[in-house]
């Protein structure tokens, strides 16, 4: 099962989405932590990105997905790389 990117561009109903769509219980969606998400691939710095981490950290939870019978789901307005977004952690 492959796990569907939502990319939130600023100001086109992204938290409307994330909250009653992707995070509505009644429909058959996991969506992955939005801070987490900040974290794996902003927090540590530009430049200081571990692929693998990310990678088993997005793995273990397509995994655990896939065991619920659910559809697993990545969505958050900082993987736009606006350097408005954030204070401008994710701008590089």
């Amino acid at each position: 099962m492959p796990i569907y990117v939502h990319i939130g561009f600023p100001k086109s109903a992204s938290t409307f989405l994330q909250n009653n769509i992707f995070g509505n219980n009644k429909l058959n969606f996991n969506i992955f932590d939005r801070k987490t998400i900040s974290n794996l691939f902003g927090k540590p710095g530009a430049f200081e990105f571990d692929i693998e981490y990310t990678k088993k950290i997005i793995d273990d939870f397509r995994a655990k997905s896939l065991k619920e019978n659910k559809i697993p789901i990545l969505s958050q307005e900082f993987l736009v790389g606006n350097e408005y977004l954030n204070g401008g952690v994710d701008a590089p």
